[in-house]
Order: C-alpha cells, then sequence, then structure tokens
C-alpha cells in the first residue's frame, strides 16, 4: 500500500526498507492513512496529485533481499515460494532457485535492476523524489520536512537503528557480503551503467 500523507505520499518500492518508514509514518506524521491494502496490495502506485517520493538501496544488496524472499514461504494464501512476479522483467527473466544463478542472470539482462525501480517510480511518477535506504532515517526526515508535513522528528530518529523484517540484530546485510564474488559487483556496474550514473551515491568511493 501507499501512504498519503496531507502534501505528499510514499510509494513503496520492494526490498527498500518501506515496511519501516510506514510504521514510522503512520506512528509519527500528521494524517498519515494507507491507500491499498496492506498485504495483498503492498506495492501499489495509485494516481496521485501530490508530490511522490521513495526509497531505493543498492542493486546488489537489492538482488539479495529480493532472491531470499522469494525463497522464503510466506504467511498470506498468495505468496507461496518461488512466488515470482512474471509482470516484472527482472523476475521473468532472472528468476531461479540458486543465488548465484540468479546473480548470473541479473548482470547478463542490461538495466533489469532499473527497469524493476523505474515500474514502481519514475514510470509513473516522472517527478518523484527519491532516497536511499543506506541513510534511510536522515533521508526520511529531510524528504517529509522539505515536503512540509508536521511530524515527531526525534521520535523517527529514535527509531533509526529498528529492523522491520530485517535478518536479525546484526542489520542489512552489505554489499560485500552480497556480491559473493566481486566479477558479480564489476559485472553490474556495467549492466547497471544507466542506474548508477543516476545514483552516484552507490558508485565506489
Amino acid at each position: 500500500m501507499a501512504v498519503e500523507l496531507k502534501n505528499s505520499m510514499f510509494i513503496h518500492v520492494p526490498k527498500t526498507g518501506g515496511r519501516w518508514v510506514k510504521q514510522m509514518l503512520f506512528n509519527y506524521v500528521e494524517g498519515a492513512k494507507a491507500v491499498g491494502d496492506e498485504i495483498y496490495n503492498s506495492h501499489n502506485t495509485p494516481p496521485t496529485h501530490k508530490q511522490t517520493f521513495a526509497f531505493l538501496r543498492h542493486p546488489m544488496t537489492f538482488a539479495h533481499s529480493l532472491f531470499h524472499h522469494r525463497a522464503r514461504k510466506k504467511a498470506n494464501k498468495y505468496g507461496n515460494k518461488w512466488n515470482w512476479q512474471e509482470d516484472i522483467r527482472l523476475e521473468r527473466k532472472c528468476k531461479a532457485e540458486d543465488y548465484e544463478t540468479f546473480l548470473t542472470k541479473i548482470v547478463e539482462n542490461k538495466n533489469v535492476v532499473k527497469d524493476y525501480y523505474d515500474h514502481y517510480t519514475i514510470n509513473n511518477y516522472p517527478d518523484i523524489k527519491i532516497g536511499y535506504m543506506e541513510t534511510l532515517c536522515k533521508d526520511l526526515i529531510i524528504m517529509i520536512d522539505a515536503l512540509g508535513e508536521k511530524f515527531d522528528e526525534p521520535s523517527i530518529y529514535m527509531h533509526g537503528k529498528l529492523i522491520v523484517g530485517g535478518r536479525d540484530a546484526a542489520g542489512p546485510i552489505t554489499v560485500q557480503e552480497a556480491m559473493i564474488k566481486q566479477e558479480y559487483l564489476d559485472a553490474m556496474y556495467e549492466s547497471e551503467k544507466e542506474l548508477f550514473e543516476r545514483h552516484e551515491v552507490w558508485m565506489p568511493a
């Protein structure tokens, strides 16, 4: 589901920290309301005249998170194990039942992560504002403040290390943990060149 605020709307791109963002919006932002079903329409892209915003993450950690999400048996009636979404090119072309094969297919299919992100963002909202999962708490506060929303900043900041749907107390997986081999990351920098150029924050220092 999307979350509508007084001046803006949050769009939940899968596997980018959206569950945490939704918790913060519903608990600490004035006037937050759901648009769509929380379980069966979690990543909808409803029409709106308001400014939209979303969060993305490094393509390598995104790939790791998406694969392991698809590998799990889900609690809801539509969420079977390996419930690949055939309408999205990345999931249709790259689906696999082992992670290394999945990564190989991703780097062999140019722009599949870019197209995945675009499916939920600029294809529907050309002027959508983007923050990053790597700096999620800070970016959320900056975003909603700039959009003129009324919110409890100290409470959001206090929950900045809260893991919603995370692996464990160790925190989110790193790019180094997700890539298996350097060659996959190198290949991803080439296959997703347009995406990395658009979001230079992910480029190596």
